[in-house]
């Protein structure tokens, strides 16, 4: 389990990656995962609209905050899209030094806390063969 949060998490910092990279060679031409926001192709979101049916996820206390945590991750994703697309390079590193590096983090420490919370008190058979 904490393994495959730690890959999660780890993958949240590859996207993070890409989208610094796309800043830097000044990409002509966005990737459509990053001027979408990409939240409906990311691996932890797809488990995450999954663990929205389970009534156990749902009750535990973490699950709330990684959801908006999450969601506000990638609306930053999409606000950085929409300035590189525009052509607005300096707005977007700005916008990734601050405020989106601040959403990665808060999420990053939300998916932690909720790793340890249910290291310690177990997740819910079908959630963890979904993740």
């Amino acid at each position: 389990m904490v393994k495959k949060i730690s890959h999660l998490v780890y993958m949240h910092l590859v996207w993070k990656k890409r989208v610094e990279v796309a800043i830097c060679i000044n990409a002509w031409c966005v990737p459509p995962e990053i001027l979408h926001g990409g939240g409906e192709m990311c691996p932890f979101g797809k488990w995450l609209r999954s663990a929205e049916r389970c009534m156990h996820c749902q009750s535990t206390p973490h699950f709330g905050d990684v959801k908006v945590l999450y969601r506000n991750f990638h609306q930053t994703t999409r606000r950085i899209g929409t300035l590189l697309a525009a052509g607005e390079r300096m707005q977007a590193r700005e916008l990734l030094n601050s405020e989106y590096s601040i959403a990665s983090r808060k999420l990053t420490l939300a998916i932690c806390a909720w790793s340890k919370a249910t290291e310690r008190d177990g997740l819910h058979p079908s959630c963890l063969n979904n993740l």
